[in-house]
């Protein structure tokens, strides 16, 4: 059973304020509206170290970019660039690329540059026609979604210093939940203009396979970052699935494919805000087990699935109320919360430290200075944070 919240811009990035509990998702959707949660004023903190209980971080704050107060920036993989949807935000319908999308023609995509000098972010480039910002990267540029005046979809990848724009898939279909993989790997959902459910697609080493939708939906498919490892969400007759397969060819995905239940009763929203606050970040992945981090849409906090561990056939459920949350190694997450942003042991829930206060949604970077970039979100903007972790009393870095 899925305990009912407004799809809003509060449920999507921190889920609480619950609308009360119902048997299924009954209650009808508001369009995206700004609820802010902290002023970009406090925000304006001197860089330096803070000691918090038995964590101590260093902390560079980089100012802030605009945004339309529903769609998070996507950071590049080193951590220099910031994409980020401005203007008024996309209808539900354009989000969730339903067959009434419309061109979202008030909606922009801006690139900033982050100087860590000048301790702020620099504008750099805006993509001059109406696109939705994507949730995937790699170090060339971002992706984003075109609506056609057709009800076509395309996707494409943005550059990162110019702003240009490399069209990836570009044709007659609903293209959309694209993400970019190792070694130019791309997955995304499809559906025919006139058909009612996605097929999943894979590309990889120029070749291309279609595994059919099957009275369901394949969304929002993620990389895990270690060759030919993919996640997917599967929603059929309501029933919402987690899945990881080896998605190297069609027979490998049948054959590798396994499955976690999340929810009954469950929609295509509930699916996008299970994946709504975490990017997947092409080159920042660090080593590890094979992991999905995911909005547990029945349990309403950020869980964390190991499908191919040994002693792990149930996700680990992090911090109560948490609405993103990041690896940091493999024994400890950063997650966010909409009080603060905590260190959580994953063999210990129990021990829980606060970093810093405020809802801070954390992003692992490939820099080995400042290794994470925390969003801050606010009216109309997100405050920018880069973060390190210092060793530990017992000499351990985390």
């Amino acid at each position: 059973m899925i305990h009912q919240r407004s799809i809003t811009w509060l449920a999507v990035l921190s889920a609480v304020a619950a609308a009360g509990c119902a048997a299924g998702p009954t209650a009808s959707l508001q369009e995206p509206r700004a609820r802010p949660r902290v002023s970009i004023e406090a925000l304006a903190k001197p860089a330096g170290i803070t000691r918090t209980s038995h964590v101590q971080v260093g902390i560079l704050p980089l100012g802030s970019v605009p945004y339309d107060n529903l769609s998070l920036p996507i950071v590049s993989p080193d951590g220099r660039f910031v994409a980020t949807q401005t203007g008024v935000p996309p209808t539900w319908a354009a989000l969730m690329a339903a067959p009434n999308a419309t061109v979202p023609r008030a909606t922009r995509i801006e690139i900033y540059q982050l100087d860590r000098e000048l301790r702020r972010a620099v504008h750099r480039s805006t993509i001059d026609e109406p696109l939705l910002l994507g949730r995937s990267c790699d170090a060339r540029g971002f992706l984003v979604e075109s609506v056609r005046p057709n009800g076509a979809r395309w996707i494409g990848r943005v550059a990162w210093l110019d702003g240009e724009i490399e069209w990836l898939v570009a044709d007659e279909q609903t293209n959309a939940n694209g993400c970019l993989g190792p070694k130019g790997r791309l997955a995304w959902s499809r559906r025919a203009r006139d058909a009612d459910h996605f097929d999943l697609v894979v590309r990889s080493s120029g070749e291309e396979w279609t595994i059919g939708s099957q009275g369901g939906d394949w969304l929002f498919p993620a990389w895990s970052g270690h060759g030919d490892g993919l996640f997917a969400l599967r929603l059929t007759q309501g029933m919402l699935e987690a899945t990881h397969m080896i998605a190297a060819s069609p027979t490998a995905i049948h054959q590798t494919l396994r499955r976690l239940p999340l929810a009954s009763q469950a929609t295509i929203h509930h699916a996008y805000q299970a994946m709504a606050s975490q990017a997947v970040v092409t080159e920042a992945q660090r080593p590890g087990p094979e992991q999905l981090m995911f909005f547990h849409p029945v349990r309403l906090r950020m869980a964390l699935w190991r499908p191919i561990s040994r002693h792990q056939t149930t996700p680990i459920l992090l911090g109560e109320h948490s609405s993103a949350a990041a690896a940091v190694g493999t024994g400890f997450a950063l997650v966010a919360t909409e009080d603060h942003l905590m260190l959580q042991n994953l063999e210990d829930l129990s021990d829980q430290t606060e970093v810093i206060a405020g809802l801070q949604v954390p992003r692992q970077v490939a820099s080995p200075d400042w290794p994470y970039l925390l969003l801050a979100p606010a009216e109309g903007r997100i405050g920018l944070i880069a973060l390190r972790l210092m060793p530990g009393d017992d000499g351990r870095a985390r």
